[in-house]
């Protein structure tokens, strides 16, 4: 008797709800958006955008993303500019054998 393989492939969807606090997320004047709108801290920029916080400060640095700086020198993400943000691509490490 002949056998066959049977293939058995399970699809998991998954949800996520993000809640961030209205306190730490303050409205400002964004220069290049040229309007008030609602700031992020950077920490949470990242989890908005299924990215590092590393990768957030990377493209502040760059001049990617609209930003304001506190005279504390809090930094504050504009909400506007969180959808540009794609997540960071993996990095392919090459180790020479030796």
């Amino acid at each position: 008797m002949k056998r066959t393989k049977t293939k058995t492939e399970i699809t998991v969807a998954t949800r996520q709800r993000i809640t961030i606090r209205r306190r730490s997320q303050p409205d400002a004047w964004c220069e290049r958006c040229g309007a008030t709108v609602g700031m992020l801290l950077p920490e949470h920029a990242a989890v908005l955008s299924n990215t590092t916080p590393r990768e957030i400060y990377r493209r502040v640095e760059n001049g990617e993303v609209h930003f304001v700086e506190t005279r504390k020198g809090d930094l504050f993400i504009c909400c506007r500019t969180i959808t540009s943000i794609k997540p960071a691509e993996a990095v392919r490490l090459t180790i020479p054998r030796g």
